[in-house]
């Protein structure tokens, strides 16, 4: 897609150029606004006033001469470096050109796919016929094969291209070049000026008012349809991102850039109709973002909430939700449930002791190959809180049949809570990942996850001072933010990515891995929102890093693979011990099963077995007190026998 946007550029400036000298002393007065030729259902919209001094300052950054030097980009870098080159030829002409503003916009332009709308201001040139009378012969002289047809009072001008077998169509409305790959896109933008839609939006003009000029360029964001772009890439809804995407208007974000990091500021509003949660959120204020002193090193993203406090939040969202018959019918409904069931008052027995933080975060397992997940409430006061959360396990015990008894790990209590839903009530559906969690104190925060294993290996590395707070990388990226926000969404890039490809279409995934390099170079990104008169200050940071070429052989890495089968580590064995109740079990993300091991001492002991992502068997054996023993096999994906192995007390005989 962005070699289509260079080569339109490309011929954009190249088709006018010699107009634009000739005629740049000529009057204007038929002044044309490029926003009102933004069809409505545009994704996102990229404006620029001097596209010729952006295109020379991020050409000639870090970020781009690292990102040219991938095959992928091969093509990409190729017409880049000729628009380049052109820059340069024609620097005294390109002068007057570059302070002309410049919009892209991107429009789902069918199922699962999307192309661009470019407009360039032509200005003065648009006042003399000669342009628009001559315009098919001067395609025509550049080698396109060039039709015209009319379409309403506009001329659309089909010219194609021989040797990329690609049409770009192209029309000159009042003063603006209209141009797409998609004809459908210049129609609408035709359609558009008699009753332009964004430019009139409400929501639009708020943003729009607020967003600076002055930086590389000015991007605004239209979530109506950010889900339609979101499936584009992912296999699923598009996760978190789908999730707050659905309850956002408009962003309208001013883009900064320097020769390593994207800063990305602005403004962001909220539908008339959005998630109850997210409206309360904006009401209640900001909280301090720092549960990353407890989060592991290898926290691989986190969300954070924050609000002035919960409590006030749990007022703020039963007023708003109240608006919502439906929404708020249900949220009453989820409530008494969990209340009556247990004979507890949520107000009372959670949201009093919370204090201005929530955290969901996800990292890789140190015991399971599966992603983990934790959920991180800050307390006001911590007794409080620990004495209202055993009030509610006595309470599930005298109600449910849960008999789990408290295990304590490095003087760390870890306990259970039978409560189905508990988060999804509290925080809203992106909190939904963790079900009848385990839980721990660490400092002042409340710690809970599905997994215990989860809990263990948390507690592990904070006593070891392996946290995100003690990451010298992580303090000084943190230290270029704002420390107070509503939602703070961190990502580390290399941690993130196999996370990544799991909601990736396979094509998209495919594409991922062969450009991993190239995309963990954006090691930290932050996206932020912080309450602000009814608005949320809006704020990306991404930070800009070649990564160091570390990957393990397949030998290597084969060896380690391995060594932590046939091994347990001390985490792995009081896990074993304590709570998997004589077996280990790992699952795909599609819930199926991907390895069954028993177990007897806290050692691998009996029947093992490996499956593929379809529920093939892959690899079956046995082990004896930890050591493989016995006749092992290897099956491949079709269930076809590869290989066989026979050892004794884990030495490979043949």
């Amino acid at each position: 897609m962005l070699k289509k946007i260079l080569l339109a550029l490309a011929l954009l400036l190249v088709a006018f150029v010699g107009y634009l000298a000739y005629v740049w002393y000529f009057t204007n007065d038929n002044f044309l606004r490029q926003i009102y030729l933004v069809p409505k259902d545009a994704v996102y919209v990229l404006q620029t006033s001097d596209p010729v001094k952006g295109w020379k300052k991020f050409s000639g950054s870090k970020v781009w001469n690292q990102l040219k030097q991938h095959p992928k980009f091969a093509d990409i870098a190729k017409s880049a470096d000729a628009i380049d080159k052109f820059f340069k030829d024609n620097e005294s002409l390109l002068g007057r050109l570059g302070s002309r503003d410049f919009t892209l916009s991107a429009h789902i332009t069918k199922f699962n796919d999307y192309d661009f709308l470019f407009i360039l201001d032509i200005s003065k040139a648009s006042k003399i016929g000669l342009l628009k009378n001559n315009a098919e012969n001067l395609f025509a002289s550049l080698g396109y094969r060039v039709t015209a047809r009319k379409y309403k009072k506009e001329t659309i001008y089909e010219m194609y291209d021989a040797t990329f077998h690609e049409t770009l169509f192209l029309s000159l409305v009042s003063n603006q070049a209209v141009c797409s790959y998609y004809g459908l896109l210049v129609e609408n933008a035709i359609d558009e000026q008699e009753n332009p839609q964004i430019a009139k939006e409400n929501k639009f003009i708020e943003v729009e008012k607020l967003t600076k000029e002055g930086g590389l360029a000015r991007f605004f964001i239209n979530y109506n349809y950010a889900s339609d772009f979101l499936r584009c890439y992912m296999s699923s809804n598009g996760g978190v991102a789908s999730d707050i995407s659905s309850v956002l208007g408009f962003s309208g974000l001013s883009i900064g850039f320097d020769n390593d990091d994207i800063d990305i500021s602005g403004y962001t509003n909220l539908k008339d109709s959005s998630d109850g949660y997210m409206r309360a959120l904006l009401e209640s204020g900001k909280g301090k973002v720092a549960a990353y002193s407890i989060l592991p090193a290898r926290t691989a993203a986190f969300t954070s909430l924050g609000c002035d406090n919960f409590l006030s939040f749990y007022d703020n969202l039963t007023r708003v939700l109240k608006h919502d018959t439906k929404a708020f019918t249900a949220f009453e409904s989820n409530v008494a449930k969990i209340e009556k069931l247990l004979k507890i008052n949520l107000k009372t027995n959670f949201y009093s002791w919370m204090g201005d933080e929530v955290v969901l975060s996800e990292n890789a397992s140190v015991i399971h190959a599966a992603q983990e997940y934790i959920i991180t409430i800050h307390t006001n006061d911590i007794e409080k809180a620990r004495e209202n959360l055993n009030f509610i396990e006595d309470q599930i015990k005298k109600r449910t049949p849960a008999k789990f008894q408290v295990v304590n790990y490095r003087d760390h209590e870890i306990h259970y809570l039978e409560i189905k839903g508990l988060f999804n009530v509290l925080f809203g559906k992106y909190f939904n990942k963790i079900e009848k969690p385990y839980y721990t104190i660490i400092d002042d925060y409340v710690c809970f996850s599905n997994k215990p294993e989860t809990i263990i290996a948390l507690i592990e590395d904070y006593e070891a001072k392996n946290t995100l707070g003690n990451d010298a990388e992580f303090k000084t990226f943190f230290g270029r933010c704002n420390d107070k926000a509503s939602v703070f969404c961190y990502v580390n890039g290399p941690r993130y990515f196999n996370s990544m490809l799991v909601d990736l279409k396979n094509e998209s995934r495919q594409d991922a891995l062969n450009n991993k390099k190239f995309i963990v170079c954006f090691r930290n990104s932050v996206f932020q929102l912080t309450a602000s008169n009814n608005l949320f200050e809006t704020r990306l940071l991404s930070q800009f890093n070649v990564p160091a070429d570390v990957e393990l052989s397949d030998e290597t890495a084969n060896k380690i693979a391995l060594q932590e089968k046939d091994s347990l580590s001390a985490l792995e064995r009081f896990f074993v011990e304590q709570f998997s109740d004589g077996s280990i079990q790992e699952d795909h993300e599609n819930g199926k099963p991907k390895l069954r091991a028993e177990t007897k001492n806290g050692l691998k002991d009996g029947k093992y077995r490996e499956y593929y992502q379809d529920g093939g068997l892959k690899v079956k054996g046995n082990y004896r007190k930890g050591k493989r023993e016995g006749r092992w096999k290897y099956y491949n994906e079709d269930g076809k026998l590869q290989q066989k192995e026979r050892y004794d007390d884990g030495e490979l005989k043949e």
